[in-house]
């Protein structure tokens, strides 16, 4: 079986609909609106120093995907050259799938978090009134609590692994997101801010 095999729109869309295990990878940029499903968001200039980010299993199949297919292609054969096996990509990319019918309707945002006792990275989320955001997190600090009161989100992160929840940012404003790690760090000695804007699209403070 070839490493790297090109997916029709029709394809892709059956296995997102039968939810076979496979990761779908969004690796164009800027960021715009993801396909359904979508896991994760990795720009392909990026995929190097986020490759802690993709399935530890080389033998897991990665489906990406970008605006036309081209930039895919190319992040493909770089993930190739790294060692993993099964890789996939959308022929054509978002254009195709459009043309074809198909919804672009998965999240707006999808932003990675990480959160130790002392840091948030990044620790200002910024997103539009009305976005679907879907948030993942990692503890580098063992067993970690993350909350954000105001959106009524409450989680528990074992280290070395990732929890994505998925909210709508309804609220405008300003909110404070926490960690903590035992009893005696409440209230938490580590905050960050999710900024929730109209207008443009807002970048998120590195």
């Amino acid at each position: 079986m070839k490493r790297i095999q090109e997916l029709s729109p029709r394809r892709l869309a059956g296995m997102i609909q039968g939810r076979r295990d496979f990761v779908l990878l969004d690796v164009q940029s800027p960021e715009q609106s993801h396909l359904p499903g979508t896991d994760d968001f990795i720009p392909a200039q990026s995929l190097a120093e986020e490759r802690w980010r993709l399935p530890p299993d080389p033998e897991r199949t990665i489906v990406l995907y970008c605006r036309d297919g081209s930039l895919s292609a190319s992040a493909a054969g770089l993930l190739a050259a790294a060692g993993f096996r099964r890789l996939r990509y959308l022929s054509g990319g978002i254009e195709a799938w459009e043309r074809e019918g198909y919804p672009v309707e998965g999240p707006d945002r999808i932003v990675h978090l990480d959160f130790s006792r002392k840091f948030f990275m990044p620790d200002r989320v910024a997103v539009r009134h009305g976005d679907w955001v879907r948030l993942i997190l990692r503890s580098r600090d063992g067993t970690g609590a993350f909350a954000m009161p105001n959106y009524g989100i409450a989680e528990r992160i074992e280290p070395g692994k990732s929890r994505a929840i998925e909210f709508c940012a309804a609220k405008p404003g300003e909110f404070p997101f926490f960690s903590s790690f035992s009893r005696r760090d409440h209230p938490s000695p580590c905050a960050g801010r999710l900024a929730v804007e109209a207008g443009a699209f807002p970048e998120a403070d590195a």
